[in-house]
């Protein structure tokens, strides 16, 4: 299997926080990337509902037709 180097700048404290949760879950951070990206491809589409911190009602994100689009 050919493989590729991802590389991906985060604020430290976000990957320490990360990295721990998936040690808790049994998961390294390569792994559980590597099944984020195949859930994307086997769900064809983000595999969790994306949030906002303010109000989802006050974000555009969530307009009617922002959502019609993603889940097509």
């Amino acid at each position: 299997m050919k493989t590729a180097v991802l590389q991906v700048r985060l604020d430290a404290d976000l990957k320490t926080q990360a990295d721990a949760f998936f040690k808790r879950i049994g998961l390294d951070t390569n792994s559980a990337t590597r099944l984020f990206y195949k859930q994307c491809l086997l769900q064809r589409c983000l595999p969790f509902k994306v949030i906002d911190e303010k109000d989802e009602e006050d974000n555009p994100f969530y307009n009617t037709a922002n959502q019609r689009a993603i889940e097509e």
